[in-house]
């Protein structure tokens, strides 16, 4: 059962808020994600023991783990944190880690790589394939979205904007997750046929587009730069220039367009398409969301930054969690997230983390590049508080275990 493990809490956590949506007459289905995870890890650390096996482990996780104890007990103890909220502040820091390291110790050697991102790209799939329903045919997804957040029941932001979410919660979430999965879909090419891949790709990238988010294209632009200069060897450098130069084209065309005499118009146009594309290329609009608002993102890492009262050992676990305290204003940023709650100290060790993932030896470097783009979007976006991410953990962990290709699966894969 465990080795099969990350398939079903992948099932699990992405689909959850369906699984709470069709069972939300029983009160225990609420946490049924959550609760999933805790006990295939209790489950994992029983095994562990039990075989008394343990592989080798990067000494900075391990320093992330004892930290983030640490930090429980001082969260608590010293700064009078409600013992719930630091409890979830160290589950959405420690469970995703301590998960995927203890399955990679016990089942490496019978995971294939291959087939668990080929479960995962056709369940997202699915996703974008909803998104584009919901778009197009109902916004309220059969009451579905209206449920979990009213704001969706209009298929509308605060802004007046279309924006769809698919299955999840929120925009922000949709959008980071579905350029993810653009960026796995990528990385595994090899595993669908030719007409497969251009039919996924096509269908990720435009419920992406839907989502209406820059985070989404902002993402897509630097994931699509990074793979083709990892590539311009397999191509000619004229036909890389041709793509890049067609792409900067685009975008100058539409932001000359949503800043020219023309715009007007386009705001006051009824075609759902034209509004949503308006928040990807409004330079002037872009601007004063994130400047001129109080909870805008320049305003609020000012804040961060230069107003922060508790730098070194931060405001205790869970203060900034989006998902256990929305009184707290939004951070806008999980690493500032991080920031704010472990401090300084937890901060640097966090980043170390990711960077060891980064740097190792292990990937072949296509594979890098979803981890720049999990960090740019954990730095611009709060939304990895959402247990929807689980899955793209393992990206981070795997590194800092396998030092060199010995006992991994690597038949199918690389």
């Amino acid at each position: 059962m465990l080795k099969h493990s990350p398939y079903y809490l992948t099932l699990i956590t992405v689909f959850g808020p369906v699984i709470k949506f069709l069972f939300n007459s029983l009160d225990y289905i609420k946490l049924i994600d959550y609760v999933a995870v805790i006990i295939i890890v209790v489950l994992l650390i029983t095994t562990t023991i039990k075989k008394g096996f343990i592989k080798k482990i990067s000494p900075w996780l391990i320093l992330w783990f004892v930290f983030l104890m640490f930090h429980l007990i001082y969260s608590i103890s010293f700064i009078g944190q409600e013992i719930s909220l630091a409890l979830i502040g160290l589950y959405s820091y420690l469970i995703y880690f301590l998960y995927w390291y203890l399955f990679f110790n016990l089942y490496s050697k019978q995971f294939s790589y291959l087939s668990y991102f080929k479960f995962f790209i056709y369940l997202s799939v699915l996703i974008a394939i909803i998104a584009i329903y919901q778009y197009f045919v109902d916004l309220s997804l059969f009451g579905y979205a209206s449920s979990i957040n009213p704001v969706l029941a209009l298929g509308k932001n605060f802004h007046g904007e279309i924006r769809v979410t698919s299955i999840f919660t929120s925009i922000q979430v949709f959008s980071c997750f579905i350029a993810l999965i653009f960026i796995v879909l990528i990385d595994n090419l090899e595993i669908f046929k030719k007409y497969q891949n251009r039919i996924f790709l096509l269908l990720i990238l435009f419920a992406g587009f839907l989502s209406g988010s820059k985070v989404f294209l902002l993402s897509i632009l630097v994931g699509f730069i990074y793979y083709f200069f990892i590539k311009i060897k397999k191509y000619k450098l004229e036909s890389f220039l041709i793509v890049i130069l067609s792409l900067l084209m685009i975008i100058i065309s539409y932001i000359y367009v949503f800043n020219s005499p023309f715009k007007q118009e386009l705001v006051n146009s009824q075609s759902p398409i034209i509004r949503t594309v308006t928040p990807f290329f409004d330079i002037n609009k872009f601007i004063s969301q994130e400047t001129d608002y109080e909870t805008s993102r320049i305003n609020v890492y000012n804040k961060i930054i230069f107003q922060n009262d508790s730098l070194i050992l931060g405001h205790g676990l869970g203060m900034f969690n989006s998902i256990a305290n929305k009184e707290r204003p939004a951070l806008e940023s999980y690493t500032f997230q991080i920031l704010m709650e472990v401090g300084l100290i937890g901060f640097i060790i966090f980043l170390i983390v990711l960077s060891i993932a980064l740097f190792s030896k292990i990937y072949i470097i296509s594979h890098k590049g979803l981890i720049i783009i999990m960090i740019i979007l954990m730095s611009i976006n709060q939304s990895f508080d959402s247990i929807v991410f689980f899955p793209f953990y393992c990206f981070i962990i795997f590194p800092l275990i396998f030092k060199l290709k010995n006992g991994v699966n690597y038949n199918d894969t690389y």
